[in-house]
């Protein structure tokens, strides 16, 4: 399966929207825009040029170790199972210390991220499949966020 933040990260964002709705069934992109944005930035660097010319921009890499990778390089990764463990770590702290307003956004950051994170190889792959019991505790937490985040929204506009 083709993650969406690859074809963010190279800038086609209608190329990342029509994979989401393929794979997700995804039809309102508003809420992910940061993430398509983070994308691409995330994959890319401006080099300042000499005086009186423009900035080179240049395609950061995650498979270029030995050399130029050429056809086959991939855009560098800004989504990770890693930063959104990390996220929901932060997002935990947040409501134990009593600060609901930054820990809905964590919430709500973290269901944003999970359509866009990408693997490197079959290895993190299968480390992302996990047993029944993980996964039932992995969706109860998603379910948790969500619930969260939509019960403190309706509490704030109502």
């Amino acid at each position: 399966m083709r993650p969406a933040s690859l074809g963010a990260a190279a800038g086609s964002v209608e190329t990342a929207m029509q994979l989401l709705n393929r794979q997700i069934a995804a039809k309102n992109f508003d809420q992910l825009k940061s993430q398509f944005l983070a994308a691409y930035l995330g994959a890319h660097t401006s080099l300042p040029g000499m005086s009186l010319s423009s900035a080179m921009v240049v395609d950061l890499q995650r498979n270029d170790k030995n050399g130029d990778p050429g056809s086959n390089g991939l855009p560098a990764r800004v989504f990770t199972l890693q930063s959104a463990a990390t996220t929901l770590k932060q997002a935990y702290r947040f409501f134990q210390a009593g600060k609901f307003a930054d820990a809905s956004a964590s919430f709500s950051d973290i269901l944003k991220q999970i359509p866009m994170i990408t693997v490197d190889n079959k290895n993190e792959a299968n480390e992302i499949k996990v047993s029944e019991p993980c996964e039932r505790r992995m969706r109860n937490s998603v379910r948790n966020c969500y619930n969260y985040t939509y019960t403190w929204l309706h509490q704030l506009l109502n």
